[in-house]
């Protein structure tokens, strides 16, 4: 076979499969393995702490850098639309509600403000 042939469909078929088969496991198996005994006092903690670390985590990378766009603003409107998404969550407590105010308040600063 040379370096330039196309993978026939039924070796891509496989390889989905497999994919497909391995991350399914993964997925199940702490439900697997924890079905019939209680969490060990770890895992509990750490099922409580990491939520908010990640929070924290994405936070730190969406105001990481200020597009040039916006840097004569001094990243405002990044500040202000954070600000907007913690509010809508505190006051309705909707994750979904939250990430899509805060992304199509940013958007519009975007297209429309700093034209």
């Amino acid at each position: 076979m040379s370096p330039d042939s196309i993978m026939p469909l039924w070796q891509g078929l496989v390889i989905i499969l497999v994919a497909a088969v391995v991350t399914q496991f993964t997925r199940w198996l702490p439900f697997l393995a924890f079905s019939r005994r209680q969490l060990p006092d770890r895992i509990v903690y750490l099922g409580s702490v990491l939520p908010y670390a990640m929070m924290a985590l994405l936070v730190v990378y969406c105001f990481r850098k200020v597009p040039e766009e916006t840097a004569a603003f001094y990243g405002l409107p990044e500040v202000l639309c954070g600000i907007l998404t913690g509010v809508l969550h505190y006051r309705w407590g909707n994750m979904l509600l939250s990430i899509a105010g805060g992304t199509l308040a940013y958007m519009c600063f975007r297209q429309f403000i700093l034209i």
